[in-house]
């Protein structure tokens, strides 16, 4: 499907037309922008064309889609295998679970967590998830923009979003359905539009497998496959496509070469310091301990989390590993964490930690470490957004 893709994509006088049509159905204002047109590229999909999922409230023409479904981890666990991938995000006191099998298909589930309006997201041409606030802060430049709409006077606006089916450095774009404004969906930055410049909160949030996310959180609602869509979960659209041979879909910036291009690599950003951790190296080490501006942090690397971008079917995905990243400061004291007997330990207290973050056993017991916001990214993407990234090297 990918090569298939590729060649239509090579098509470039299409490309364009598709792309100024995009534009011209989501109605955006393109006065206001921090990017050049031409470098927005149809990914093939109308506005919507991939349906996110609680879409509403759309200013324009657009209907609402389906709204979201939850179930409990007993019931998902009749369709989730122990070992694919899922989002895991705990907000307001309240955690989430997202199969990948389901946002293969949709890329954005629109929903309230723990009375947080969230949007999850993901893109798979970037293998890059994003768990964002619905809230978007309006600042003096956007409420200018805004001048003589009902947002004009507001200090946030409540949206939802939607796949524009324009895509940014490959990744995907979303759109807003008060503003229309597009948005890069790898760091929750406004593109083009009102609330160009704009940025989203960002809430951590772990991918790890079903059965890790699972035992964290026993009582988590579950991402239903029942959205109301005739689509295959389970199955994958992109076979292939996390083969480092493939090159990215419609992308031809630069590349960094540190890195081979579809390289997964666990991403933190700290004020402007930022760093990335290759897979290649954190199976190998299995913990990193590091620090990032001033957080010092730990990275937890374990075996036993399938590619949702390999096989065709989820479930014989090949074993990429899951990489997750941790406050190392418990209780006033900064912790140095090893990998022993297949479990995380910290070397201070001895205690014994699970790949998301809980004290099983020692004198930390029932503590949980703090999650810091972090990516897991293929390389390219990364790099093309922030090439003065620090690559973690074994010492």
């Amino acid at each position: 499907m990918i090569r298939t893709l590729l060649t239509l994509a090579a098509l470039s006088v299409g490309v364009v037309a598709a792309q100024s049509a995009q534009l011209d159905a989501l109605k955006v204002q393109t006065q206001f922008k921090n990017i050049a047109l031409s470098d927005l590229r149809s990914g093939g999909p109308p506005p919507n064309g991939i349906p996110p999922l609680g879409f509403a409230g759309d200013s324009g023409p657009l209907p609402d889609t389906s709204a979201v479904k939850f179930e409990s981890v007993k019931e998902a666990a009749g369709w989730l295998t122990p070992r694919e991938p899922v989002i895991l995000v705990t907000v307001g006191g309240r955690s989430g679970i997202f199969p990948m099998q389901v946002l293969l298909w949709h890329e954005i589930a629109n929903v309230t967590l723990g009375n947080v309006p969230l949007a999850v997201t993901f893109c798979p041409l970037c293998n890059t998830a994003l768990v964002a606030d619905r809230r978007i802060p309006i600042g003096p430049e956007q409420r200018t923009r805004l001048k003589g709409t009902p947002q004009a006077n507001a200090s946030s606006v409540l949206v939802t979003f939607g796949v524009s089916g324009l895509l940014y450095k490959s990744d995907l774009v979303m759109f807003d359905s008060v503003t229309h404004s597009l948005w890069y969906q790898a760091i929750g930055r406004g593109l083009v539009g009102p609330l160009e410049g704009a940025e989203l909160r960002v809430y951590p949030s772990l991918i790890v497998p079903f059965e890790e996310a699972a035992w964290a959180a026993p009582r988590a609602l579950v991402l239903s496959k029942e959205t109301g869509y005739d689509r295959p979960y389970g199955r994958n659209p992109y076979v292939g496509y996390d083969n480092a041979a493939e090159p990215p879909f419609l992308y031809d910036g630069p590349v960094d070469g540190r890195l081979p291009p579809k390289e997964r690599v666990v991403t933190v950003t700290a004020g402007d310091a930022r760093a990335a951790y290759p897979f290649t190296l954190l199976s190998k080490l299995g913990v990193v301990n590091d620090r990032v501006g001033d957080v010092p942090l730990t990275v937890f690397w374990a075996s036993g989390t399938t590619s949702a971008l390999g096989s065709a079917a989820l479930r014989d995905g090949r074993d990429v590993g899951a990489g997750v990243v941790f406050d190392r400061r418990v209780g006033g004291r900064t912790l140095t964490f090893g990998r022993v007997d297949g479990s995380f330990r910290d070397r201070e207290t001895g205690s014994t930690w699970t790949l998301t973050g809980q004290a099983t056993a020692g004198a930390l017991k029932g503590q949980t470490l703090k999650p810091v916001v972090h990516a897991n990214h293929f390389w390219f993407a990364w790099a093309a957004y922030a090439p003065q990234t620090r690559i973690y090297t074994a010492r």
